[in-house]
């Protein structure tokens, strides 16, 4: 049985007085890849910051490998290994792309594949191309790519990406899905918040919908896929 990763239980969160996400539970094994899924407004990427304490939060249980998280701030959380690859992207536009892969730069862990500068080179050889080039001269397509091989530098042990399809043209939309694709059969545990069903199906496994920041349908992802009937109700505008 695989190792439990990530546990939640009981997950209520949101912004000063308003409140966004009320109760959520569902858990992660190592390896698994789950997507957060539903409409504009359902709490995906708030349940990704829940998760690493950048939005007010409770929860009756809130577990990496083990570990509290409750109490923790980011920076913390980050250093047990969990990777954030945020919506905003947050590059360092003045610095090169090599320099921002440094600035991710973390201490190898026993527990989770090491990522050098040569192994993200070969996974994006687009930013090998222009290692040089200061960030805030790249496009978007570019600057989404810089941003989860940063995070990857700091060699984590599962990944929370946030809308990480957002404003790509469909080129590079392939290009990162394919990418992302590949880290999940590598084995990287991860956890996508995505409007996308299409990005979604393609590198997830699992899916958790949300309608109003609770938990509206939990499957498979293969499931939602093949009913119409069922991603009619849960996703359509």
């Amino acid at each position: 049985m695989a190792e439990m990763m990530l546990q939640v239980a009981g997950l209520t969160a949101g912004y000063g007085p308003a409140t966004v996400l009320h109760g959520l539970d569902f858990s992660l094994a190592q390896g698994d890849s789950m997507a957060l899924l539903g409409r504009n407004g359902a709490g995906k990427s708030t349940t990704i910051k829940a998760i690493m304490g950048m939005v007010r939060r409770e929860a009756t249980d809130l577990r990496f490998e083990g570990q509290s998280l409750t109490r923790l701030p980011p920076q913390k959380i980050a250093r047990l290994g969990v990777g954030y690859v945020p919506e905003e992207r947050r590059i360092f536009p003045e610095l090169t792309v090599a320099e921002n892969l440094e600035v991710g730069r973390r201490p190898a862990r026993s527990d989770a594949p090491e990522w050098p500068e040569k192994r993200l080179y070969d996974l994006f050889p687009e930013l090998h191309a222009m290692r040089d080039r200061r960030a805030g001269r790249m496009s978007g397509g570019e600057q989404q790519m810089l941003t989860i091989a940063r995070t990857l530098a700091g060699n984590p042990r599962i990944l929370l990406l946030d809308e990480p399809a957002e404003g790509l043209a469909p080129v590079v939309l392939d290009r990162i899905a394919d990418t992302v694709a590949t880290l999940r059969d590598e084995g990287l545990t991860l956890l996508i918040a995505e409007q996308s069903l299409g990005f979604a199906a393609e590198v997830a496994s699992r899916c958790v919908v949300l309608e109003s920041g609770q938990i509206a349908h939990e499957g498979s992802m293969q499931e939602l896929a093949a009913d119409s009937a069922l991603r009619d109700r849960l996703l359509s505008v």
